[in-house]
């Protein structure tokens, strides 16, 4: 193996950890912004008041946020 096809699959590498990184962070940012807007309307509404709905949100993305790999 050349120095080239070295730095070409390292380049490849480095290029497809930072789309996956960056498309995981935008999901968690899209999750977070639903579950302030959306989610606790939606979801966790039935009896409970405003503010119980939207921790009951935000406890599920920390467990999302604590659990990834």
């Amino acid at each position: 193996m050349n120095v080239t096809s070295a730095v070409s699959g390292l380049r490849k590498v480095v290029v497809a950890s930072m789309a996956g990184t960056v498309v995981e962070w935008y999901e968690f940012f899209l999750y977070g912004t639903a579950a302030t807007l959306v989610f606790n309307k939606v979801f966790f509404a039935k009896g409970t008041s405003d503010l119980d709905a939207i921790l009951a949100a935000f406890v599920t993305y920390a467990v999302g946020f604590a659990a990834r790999p």
